[in-house]
């Protein structure tokens, strides 16, 4: 998954899920509380694909100015309350800084949603900037512009009520232009492009409430994914990846959230696959990418007070995070810190999916505004 670039299209799909009360499927297998709850269905005709929706979205983020797009968005329309909906959608998303994504994905669930079939695709065009490698990096990056068309498709089981098993395949196709012969990514042997086909399995245990804005529960998740020669790929790599998130409920209107992340390439990748601190759900305040390396630790916590009459929320939120060349360097490094404060508009109530309005500030100056939909974390 190319995961800033399909962020964006991500946002505005979400965007136009909000506008399908209680039926528009979560990005992350559905808490123990929905699947405890599941009953199958009977026939068919107890589920049938809804009208498509259109709708425009809106955001904004440092690393794109002002995003504008258009999608489709459709679901299946269950008469069991706890069947999860299939749902099917389609973006064209445009950037004030020139960026493009055109993307669809769809969302398969069986009839007692024990098992979940994801699959995406996309081609995207997104100049960016790259600040370097660790923690040292220039505050003006240099820029590049990657190409990409990527696809993937993965199962999820959930074999008992919270835990989930999934496997999933992805393939990447990225040329590079627009690359300074003086530059750093001129040395590189990535600086034309590569070929990625990885495989990744996954364990989760997600207890949470609900997905979008969750208010107690847990999620857990562990990641392991590998790319080589033998898969057709131009890297070897194996990566690993710890999230966990932990949402307590300590009043109507208080909800305390905090997330641990780890994440560490064993290998060689692109340097724009790495993993990256910065951008608008880690490490927000800083460039996104502009801290990356084979080695990343982040935590970060946020007090989220309201919603005031269903619909208006405020937050504040603190985080510190840093790379290194492996594991063992992230004890040394002095992890850079954020903090800053935003306000969240409920769209949909049930879901408690909104938009949110982000201001935060790093070090040396660095600040961002980030205007999106859903949660960082």
């Amino acid at each position: 998954m190319i995961a800033r670039p399909l962020a964006l299209a991500a946002a505005a799909l979400a965007g136009i899920a909000a506008a399908v009360p209680a039926q528009a499927p979560p990005p992350d297998p559905v808490p123990a509380a929905t699947t405890a709850r599941a009953v199958a269905r009977p026939d068919t005709a107890d589920s049938r694909l809804g009208e498509p929706l259109y709708a425009p979205a809106i955001t904004y983020t440092p690393e794109t100015g002002i995003a504008i797009g258009l999608g489709a968005f459709a679901v299946t329309r269950e008469r069991r309350p706890f069947q999860r909906p299939d749902a099917y959608a389609a973006n064209v998303l445009v950037t004030q800084r020139g960026q493009f994504t055109l993307g669809g994905t769809a969302d398969v669930w069986t009839r007692d949603n024990r098992v979940r079939v994801e699959s995406e695709a996309a081609a995207i065009r997104f100049p960016n900037r790259f600040f370097g490698l660790g923690l040292d990096t220039p505050t003006s990056g240099e820029r590049y512009t990657p190409t990409t068309f990527a696809g993937s498709v993965g199962v999820q089981r959930a074999v008992v009520p919270a835990l989930y098993l999934g496997v999933r395949v992805a393939g990447d196709r990225t040329t590079i232009t627009g690359v300074d012969p003086a530059g750093r990514i001129a040395g590189y042997r990535e600086r034309d492009g590569w070929s990625l086909v990885t495989v990744s399995v996954q364990a989760i245990h997600d207890t949470r409430d609900r997905i979008f804005a969750a208010r107690r529960g847990a999620m857990r998740a562990l990641t392991l994914a590998h790319t080589d020669g033998a898969l057709g790929s131009t890297f070897d790599a194996t990566r690993v990846t710890l999230d966990l998130r932990q949402y307590a409920t300590l009043h109507r209107r208080v909800v305390v959230a905090a997330q641990g992340r780890v994440d560490h390439v064993m290998g060689a990748l692109p340097f724009d696959r790495l993993p990256q601190l910065g951008g608008p759900n880690l490490l927000r305040g800083y460039f996104a990418g502009r801290f990356r390396d084979r080695s990343l630790g982040i935590g970060q916590a946020e007090v989220r007070l309201g919603p005031w009459a269903e619909v208006f929320g405020v937050t504040v939120f603190a985080a510190a995070g840093g790379v290194g060349t492996d594991l063992d360097a992230l004890r040394d490094v002095r992890f850079r810190r954020a903090a800053g404060a935003g306000v969240r508009f409920i769209v949909n109530p049930q879901s408690g999916l909104g938009l949110r309005v982000d201001w935060a500030r790093g070090e040396q100056g660095s600040r961002g505004w980030y205007i999106t939909v859903g949660e960082a974390f």
